[in-house]
Parts: structure tokens; sequence; C-alpha cells
């Protein structure tokens, strides 16, 4: 609201104020509802044991750290994309830009919002000892992921150049160069279902704290992306750079996936 307020006397700047105000105010709201819910817990009879504070800081640090570096690890992907397309001339960069912005759009629906609520579940019934049933419920959950997934990644692939005309007809591209946007879009999405199953199946393993094992991924995600990079933007250009995305998806959905049964296979074994 305030970017569409502010925009005919800041211009582009109205963005980044917008932005700012909403994350301003966000922050406000979640401080506001935490200290009533401090309050509410300082109200009821509680024994608070200093060592075990300290155990509970200590094992989180523990579980943050690898998911930590697999983030940062991660980052490092795009990094390299933007060095491979940096040698393919001006726009190159802002093709996967648009595209990858895109894209982000309907994966924050799984990640701002569905994703936190599922690793909060999973979490709870993992440490009551219902091992068994989070088992299921990670196994349903991902397939429905996928399923529906699935049908956004081929209503966007089939309305591509619509959407990405309806995002850029401010803009000062020309039809050529949103047509490569959409392009781009589409292999971006070819890649939207594994993705998100991998996100959910991602948070099953934050669920369980088997964060190491994502550390592990991080490092074959960014060896595959990168290479997929260098290799696919040295064959295709712009198009192969953005092909390496849906590729390591799929890539990292497989080892998701083989690493959770083997785990689930020694959490039934286990007495």
């Amino acid at each position: 609201m305030g970017a569409a307020l502010a925009r005919g006397s800041l211009g582009v700047l109205s963005l980044a104020l917008g932005y700012t105000i909403g994350e301003w105010a966000r922050w406000l709201l979640l401080s506001s509802y935490w200290r009533r819910l401090r309050h509410q817990a300082a109200a009821r009879p509680q024994v608070v044991d200093a060592d075990i504070v300290h155990a509970l800081r200590r094992s989180a640090l523990a579980a943050a750290g690898p998911q930590m570096a697999a983030l940062a690890l991660v980052s490092v992907a795009p990094l390299v994309e933007r060095w491979v397309l940096g040698g393919m001339g001006s726009g190159a960069v802002s093709y996967l830009d648009y595209g990858s912005r895109l894209y982000a759009v309907p994966s924050s629906l799984f990640d701002a919002s569905v994703a936190g609520v599922l690793q909060s579940y999973w979490a709870g019934h993992y440490y009551r000892g219902s091992s068994r049933t989070v088992a299921r419920s990670v196994r349903r959950i991902v397939l429905l992921a996928l399923f529906i997934a699935a049908v956004v990644a081929v209503v966007a692939w089939f309305e591509r150049e619509f959407l990405v005309s309806l995002a850029l007809r401010r803009g000062a591209f020309t039809s050529a160069n949103a047509h490569v946007v959409a392009v781009v879009f589409g292999i971006l999405m070819l890649g939207f279902p594994t993705g998100m199953g991998a996100l959910v199946l991602e948070r099953a393993y934050m669920a369980v704290q088997s964060t190491r094992a994502l550390l592990g991924i991080a490092v074959v995600k960014l060896l595959v992306r990168a290479s997929m990079a260098v290799i696919g933007g040295s064959l295709f250009g712009v198009l192969g750079v953005a092909l390496a995305q849906p590729v390591t998806t799929l890539a990292d959905l497989t080892l998701l996936g083989v690493f959770w049964r083997r785990r689930q296979q020694v959490d039934v074994a286990a007495p």
C-alpha cells in the first residue's frame, strides 16, 4: 500500500520504503503478541532450572549450526549462476532474476506458511514418542505437496507468457525480452513440484533435529547446481543456467527421500 501511494513522488524508492515500513509493522505486531504470551506464561507457577536452560541452549545451537552452514552453502549457487551469466551480455542476469522472482511467488505459499506449521506439528509428535505417526504424516504431506505443486506448475507453464506480461507490463522490457523471461520462468517451474516436495521434507529433518544430514545434502546441491549452471550456460546460454535449478531440486528431493527412508528403518529397528 505504501509503495502504491508514494509511487508518484518517490518512484522506485517507494518499493523500498513500503517494504521497510511493512517489516517494521510486522516486527511490532509479532513482538506485541510475544510479550502477551510471556506475560501469560509468567502468571503460571513454574520452576526454571538453570542447568536445563543451558542444556536447551546448547542443543539448540548444535541443531541450528549445521542448518545455518547448509543455508550458507546453498546461497553460493546463485552467485555462481550470476557469474556465468555475466559473460553472456546485457540483460542475461535480469532474465534469470525476473524469472526467479516470479518463481518465488508460489513457493512462498509453501515456505512462509505451510512448512513452518508442519515442522512444529511433527516436532511435537516426534518428541512425544510418536515417530511412526510422524513418518506416515510426512509421507502423505510430501506426496500432497508434490501434487499441489505439480498443478501449480502446469498452470504456470501454460500461462507463463500471460503471467510475465502481467508482471512486466509497466516496465521497459520489449516483447522479445518478456518472451525470454517467460521461457526462463517456465523452465524454473519444471522443478517446482520437486522443489516444494524437498522444502516440506526438509522441515521434517528439522523437526527431528537431523540437520547434519541437511548439511551433507547441501554440499551435493551446491556442486550439482554450480556445475549444471556452468555446463548448461556453455551449451544453451541463459536457458541452460535456468535448467540447473530443476535438476538440483530433483537431486535434492531424491537424496532427502533416500536418507529419510534409511532413518525410518533405523527408528523401526531400534528397541
